[in-house]
């Protein structure tokens, strides 16, 4: 888990890291498994996205419009191109886009 708050993780199974987020996601990444995934965190994300650690985004287009409220990547440093994967429309009216970062 990261945080910048929290000085215990009473989860199971779970560590928190209070820095160096790039390098734990780094050592992460070279480890056999499972992918990684970022839930609900957009400074987390953005963090990421900067140092080009995120192979992959995945938004979800709810058919409801706010007309007010944060961006979603709000706080990135510089453009970053998303290349289409694929896509998939629910029944709800819900789609799930899901791009590859590019750097230009």
């Amino acid at each position: 888990m990261f945080s910048t708050t929290l000085t215990d993780a009473a989860w199971h199974n779970t560590t928190l890291v209070p820095d160096d987020v790039a390098g734990t996601i780094t050592a992460l990444k070279q480890l056999p498994g499972k992918d990684l995934a970022v839930f609900g965190s957009s400074r987390l994300t953005v963090s990421l996205l900067d140092q080009g650690l995120v192979d992959e985004v995945r938004v979800m287009v709810n058919p409801t419009l706010l007309g007010a409220g944060p961006s979603l990547f709000a706080g990135l440093t510089e453009r970053v191109g998303l290349e289409l994967l694929r896509s998939t429309t629910n029944r709800s009216g819900t789609v799930l886009l899901c791009y590859r970062p590019v750097r230009r």
